[in-house]
């Protein structure tokens, strides 16, 4: 799903869409964090659309649903990791950013 999409991602109108990727064994990737382009004069309204916290409902709601926050949800890369030691089925990929990030890597091995 893409970021800045008027929307959050536990959006119960997505749920119809989370449940076929389910039953399908498909993941899901999630736009998370920052993004090059603007959003326009609402642009940190919809940042916020995609903080990673809004998709424990969905982990929660479809635990056998593979779930990817893309770029570790940056700059929120801390609550990406609180839902990844929370939830088997989430998880983050590493094209995070302009930033060195290994800090944040270290933090997951547990």
């Amino acid at each position: 799903f893409p970021g800045y999409n008027n929307g959050y991602p536990n959006d119960p109108r997505l749920f119809p869409i989370y449940q076929k990727a389910s039953d399908l064994d498909i993941p899901v990737v999630v736009h998370t964090g920052y993004t090059v382009t603007h959003a326009g004069p609402n642009s940190y309204a919809a940042l916020m659309q995609q903080y990673p916290l809004y998709l424990e409902e969905v982990a929660a709601t479809f635990p056998d649903l593979p779930i990817v926050m893309a770029h570790f949800a940056n700059p929120w890369a801390e609550d990406a990791i609180q839902l990844m030691r929370k939830y088997d089925n989430v998880y983050a990929d590493t094209a995070y950013g302009a930033f060195p990030f290994s800090w944040k890597v270290n933090a997951l091995v547990w």
